[in-house]
Formats: structure tokens, C-alpha cells, sequence
């Protein structure tokens, strides 16, 4: 209904991109935990870490702009996935 592949093949590497994404996220979170002596402390790490992240990725860009290019920084592994096997 979607237009989208219905390749297994494709199918099975867009779950296991799912799944590496989920396991670097619990990881970084399991690093700071362990490396931080409090909760509070490990909340501090975690979101003084996170916040250049979220800066400089490109989720705040204005969308309208016309010097980002939205093919190279959006969901590139998965329009790899898509577009390329």
C-alpha cells in the first residue's frame, strides 16, 4: 500500500540497523552510568554529552534552507538500505 520493497533481504537489514542503533545508544548510556559516582552526576554527563550532539547533527536546521542537503545527512544508512541493495 506504501510502495515501499518487500524484500526480505532489505527488510532484515533495516531491523538489524534498528538494532545497532539501539544497542550504541544503551551502550553510551551504560559508560556514563558506570563512569559517573551519582545519579545526578550521571544525568549531568549524559545530557552535557548529548546536547552538541543534538546541535551540530542537523535536527534543529531550519528545513527551508537551501544549503542543507537533506539526502546526505537524513536516515543515510537507511536510504543505502533502500536505494542500493
Amino acid at each position: 500500500m506504501a510502495n515501499l520493497n518487500n524484500d526480505a533481504i532489505r527488510f532484515l537489514i533495516c531491523c538489524l540497523t534498528v538494532v545497532l542503533i539501539a544497542n550504541c545508544a544503551s551502550s553510551f548510556a551504560s559508560f556514563i552510568a558506570a563512569a559517573s559516582p551519582s545519579i545526578n552526576a550521571a544525568l549531568t554527563i549524559s545530557s552535557a554529552c548529548t546536547t552538541p550532539l543534538f546541535l551540530f547533527s542537523g535536527t534543529f536546521l531550519n528545513r527551508e534552507l537551501k544549503i542543507f542537503d537533506k539526502k546526505k545527512y537524513n536516515l543515510k544508512i537507511f536510504k543505502l538500505n533502500y536505494y542500493y541493495f
